[in-house]
């Protein structure tokens, strides 16, 4: 089974603009609802790749956590949540309008308490029991220390199941701290930035995610936008070139988490390296022509697939 853990999910508001500018009102031509947050845009990729066999865990609260659950009940995603008895799901307002990318807005989250964090920290220790890979993905509410994330990790690790951590910012260099036995999927600014090191010169990278491999790291997988991606584990580096450009460039939400689906898929059928970036790649791409993020053919994978070349440092 696959277990997506999602810490801090959101209900996306996708709304339509003609355009967009600042100080005025706007009419809105279409809105559309759906369960969203990082883990749950991986959770519909890997899906769409033919991966039925998961469940998603999660923390939930207030009037939104219920239209949450409408939302993935609607799409026929299984999910188990953590209910907390205060605060508000958070909501994610992503605005396509013809100016370029999506613009979105994203809200807090609920405070997550300490007692909430112990009770959700347990339920996706019972659930992973079974697991064959765990995906931690998104931010952590407030009121969440980086070092608890850490040890919930690192509990994860002493499982059968190979972990994939996609976090941001502070968990993500409390991740970095300590990434033995761990798939990290990150992009090119958040590893910069949790590093404190430029990461423009490819020299630079590969001397990186060397030192983290060597740290323990099972797996690193980067995404470097129009630059395609870098995959390292302990046998090699490989990097993306000459990807195929998208159809249309329609939004470029959750290509980061669809590529991290095509990760997890490529590892549950017992892919080598380069087939799994390979796939990781053209599943970003495929969101990119799409409004919905992870919302994708898998027919169009597939023949982006073939385009994709994989190389070796």
């Amino acid at each position: 089974m696959l277990l997506l853990v999602s810490t801090n999910p959101t209900v996306d508001r996708l709304i339509g603009l003609p355009h967009l500018s600042t100080g005025q009102v706007h009419r809105a031509a279409s809105i559309s609802l759906s369960a969203g947050g990082k883990a749950i845009n991986v959770a519909r990729a890997a899906r769409n790749l033919g991966v039925d066999n998961q469940l998603s865990v999660g923390f939930l609260a207030g009037h939104a956590g219920h239209l949450l659950q409408d939302l993935m009940a609607r799409e026929r995603l299984p999910f188990c949540w953590h209910y907390a008895a205060q605060g508000e799901t958070k909501m994610s307002h992503l605005l396509l309008h013809e100016q370029g990318d999506t613009t979105v807005i994203n809200e807090p989250g609920p405070i997550m308490s300490a007692a909430d964090w112990q009770a959700f920290a347990s339920l996706v220790w019972e659930k992973a029991s079974n697991s064959r890979a765990i995906v931690l993905a998104g931010t952590i509410p407030p009121g969440v220390p980086p070092a608890e994330y850490l040890a919930l990790c690192r509990r994860l690790t002493t499982l059968q199941a190979q972990v994939f951590i996609d976090t941001p910012g502070a968990t993500l260099q409390a991740v970095l701290t300590d990434p033995a036995g761990m798939a990290i999927k990150v992009n090119r600014s958040e590893l910069s930035q949790a590093l404190g090191i430029d990461l423009t010169a490819p020299g630079k990278m590969v001397a990186t995610l060397r030192v983290l491999i060597g740290s323990g790291a099972k797996l690193i997988g980067v995404t470097l936008g129009s630059e395609g991606a870098v995959l390292a584990d302990a046998h090699g580096i490989y990097r993306t070139c000459n990807s195929p450009r998208p159809q249309s460039s329609v939004s470029t939400v959750g290509s980061g988490d669809s590529f991290t689906a095509g990760l997890v898929t490529g590892y549950l059928r017992g892919w080598k390296l380069p087939d799994s970036l390979r796939l990781a790649e053209a599943c970003g791409i495929a969101n990119i022509e799409s409004p919905q993020p992870a919302q994708f053919e898998r027919e169009r994978v597939e023949t982006l697939m073939r385009l994709i070349q994989i190389e070796a440092f």
